[in-house]
């Protein structure tokens, strides 16, 4: 796990290209803080830079930028392979390869690119990756990215009579070191910042810079790499979803043999480090089955992390606390207050480069802090179990909450938004429970704040992902919202699926080329980086991912059960854990933002919503601010998207 920089310009020296490359990976030294390395070609124009953090192979050998035994290739690598092992064993037998510098994943993808070409290393490397890799021979360069998006990589040109350069990096901060950089503001991101709460690949928060998508690659012809390159798909969750949905299990008990067994190949190989590893433990389904299945494999005392709040409405920490102790896990629990948040607040912009208003940003960063501070450098995550396997409570309500609202004219919608907003507490927390089944209250609100703009399922599902929605005042009138408008994942799924989909499948593909790459595994590579730790997550690999999308949907979701979401996570995990323990409401990893902000964060809060800029309507933020916290309004969801882009932006003027 590491981080990379790089640029390419004709017109500077070689000493000089290798100093911007230099500071460029200055700024991202956290994402390796074990080794620096560099490669200057002054001749072509191109620095190469790379931050390492040792993992796997901590000698020397493993040092990058790579460069292959002909000369012909130049690596930069981020990530891991997991299958490095069966690749030299593949290599050995295939090619006849024996000799090696020595044991790194960095030199077995180097090799395979080297005797296979990049598409068929493609189609035979597990992992979680981005990299680089110049081609001398071919004078190209060329970008790639996994397949689900669990690391990043950034690329951006500059185009004035001052400089040309084409530019890419692990993290967008790096560019900033650029001497000649500008950071204009991309206003069609900032849309889908202020609609989501994050943005969307390939979009960045500045102009003339993207991030590449998963599952992506991009070439740059070195004499003309001002050219700006088109993203090629060399891998896509939407094939692999139309390819597998119809080869579904017959047998129930096949289908969580077959699961069982992939998942715990996943986490074998996933297990494979020099360094001391652990597991982050929610006490939740994805995160306990992780630690089961790693506590079954492993001939170790498993170290085991979580966050816990003094807000016991908001702590789940003792879930965690009983499933470590079922398992003897050595488990450590952190408890946060809101003078944690004071303290890592003013540090946010930093640590997410780009705005982020996911709130459990906090508390991800701080079970990676805590796990790098008593000496681990790797843990293995849950993340990607929602998305896959029916995990997220929108699966369940959806139909329920159409049916609820559907039968109303679409134009008197309206209406009937404003009476439920209006309804004492009492009559919402009924009505609540009739949709929702637990913590009715706020629900209701969100659903009667997104009443008015929903005309079909599909329109539900994003209101519910949204933050804002598509008209709101708070955009600032010198902004033109609707040509800034961007498409949303449901629209890519339905325009690749022309036929019909369930509304489950619908937002479960949606969910997994959309939220899960662009909220959850940024959020997660940018905490656990910030500290540097590495993270992985077992769900991820595209063998597990193949399996869940060849499971019939009664295996995943079914409302007419309690518990009912990730049916066979449950059934598996069952096997190690007590059921008792494991089958509770879904919480997620929540903290009490909204609380705080009527407290300890009242006066911090306000004074960054009173910041003028160019970019929100002010007055409407102080409104929600006021309704908030003198009104019996929750407006905790939109108030923090506010206060991380204004945070962010008095940083970005700097």
């Amino acid at each position: 796990m590491c981080g990379f920089t790089g640029l390419i310009n004709k017109d500077f020296d070689g000493d000089y290209l290798a100093e911007i490359a230099r500071r460029m990976s200055k700024l991202i030294a956290h994402r390796g803080p074990d080794g620096y390395g560099n490669w200057t070609d002054g001749y072509l124009g191109i620095s190469l830079s790379h931050q390492r953090l040792s993992i796997i192979d901590l000698s020397d050998t493993g040092k990058q930028p790579m460069e292959s035994r002909d000369g012909r290739y130049i690596l930069t690598f981020n990530g891991e392979i997991y299958n490095h092992v069966e690749l030299r064993d593949y290599l050995k037998n295939s090619f006849l390869i024996t000799e090696w510098r020595g044991t790194s994943d960095t030199e077995v993808l180097l090799k395979c690119i080297e005797v296979l070409g990049i598409q068929d290393t493609l189609k035979k490397i597990v992992g979680m990756f981005a990299f680089s890799v110049l081609d001398k021979e071919k004078n190209k360069l060329i970008l790639v990215r996994d397949r689900f998006g669990e690391k990043p990589l950034y690329y951006g040109f500059l185009r004035n009579l001052s400089c040309k350069s084409f530019y890419f990096s692990s993290d967008i901060k790096s560019f900033k070191a650029h001497p000649f950089f500008i950071n204009n503001i991309n206003k069609k991101a900032f849309i889908q910042y202020v609609k989501f709460g994050y943005l969307l690949s390939p979009n960045s928060i500045y102009e003339n810079t993207y991030q590449l998508k998963p599952g992506h690659l991009i070439e740059i012809d070195i004499d003309s790499h001002m050219k700006i390159p088109k993203q090629k798909e060399w891998w896509s969750f939407l094939s692999l979803a139309r390819e597998s949905i119809g080869t579904k299990f017959n047998d129930q008990n096949e289908a969580i043999e077959k699961l069982e067994n992939v998942l715990n190949r996943s986490i074998i190989q996933q297990s494979y480090s020099d360094v001391k590893m652990g597991a982050f433990l929610s006490g939740g389904i994805d995160s306990s089955l992780v630690v089961s299945l790693l506590n079954k494999n492993l001939d170790q005392n498993i170290n085991t992390f979580t966050i816990g709040f003094k807000e016991k409405s908001f702590d789940e920490s003792i879930y965690a606390e009983k499933v470590a102790s079922v398992l003897a896990t050595q488990h450590n629990t952190s408890i946060l207050e809101s003078s944690d948040l004071i303290e890592i607040i003013p540090n946010l912009p930093n640590i997410y480069s780009e705005p982020f208003a996911d709130s459990s940003q906090i508390p991800t960063f701080l079970v990676c802090r805590e796990a790098r501070r008593l000496g681990l450098k790797v843990c293995l995550t849950g993340d990607g179990a929602d998305e896959l396997f029916g995990g997220y409570n929108r699966y369940l309500w959806s139909k329920k909450i159409w049916k609820f609202v559907s039968w109303l004219p679409f134009n008197y919608r309206f209406l009937l938004s404003l009476i439920l907003k209006k309804v004492p507490d009492q009559i919402a927390e009924l009505i609540g429970k009739v949709i929702f089944i637990d913590k009715c209250k706020h629900k209701l609100i969100k659903l009667a704040d997104r009443m008015a703009y929903v005309r079909d399922i599909d329109d539900l599902y994003i209101s519910l992902i949204s933050v804002f929605p598509e008209n709101s005042e708070l955009i600032s009138s010198s902004f033109d919202y609707w040509k800034g408008y961007l498409s949303n994942p449901m629209d890519n799924v339905n325009e690749f699926f022309q036929d019909d989909l369930s509304s489950l499948d619908r937002m479960m593909f949606a969910d997994s080329i959309g939220y899960l790459p662009n909220d959850i595994l940024t959020k997660v590579d940018r905490a656990s980086m910030a500290v540097g730790l590495e993270t992985r997550a077992p769900f991820l690999d595209h063998r597990v991912a193949e399996i869940a999308l060849s499971l019939p949907n009664n295996l995943k979701i079914n409302s007419k059960i309690k518990y009912g979401t990730k049916i066979i996570l449950r059934k598996i995990l069952e096997k190690y854990i007590p059921s008792e323990i494991i089958n509770r409401p879904k919480t997620g990893f929540g903290l009490p933002i909204g609380y705080w902000l009527k407290g300890p964060l009242k006066e911090w809060s306000y004074d960054l919503i009173d910041q003028d800029n160019s970019f929100f309507n002010l007055n409407y933020a102080k409104k929600l601010f006021h309704q908030h916290n003198y009104q019996n309004y929750d407006h905790t969801e939109k108030l923090w998207s506010i206060l991380m882009w204004q945070l962010w932006h008095s940083k970005n003027e700097r």
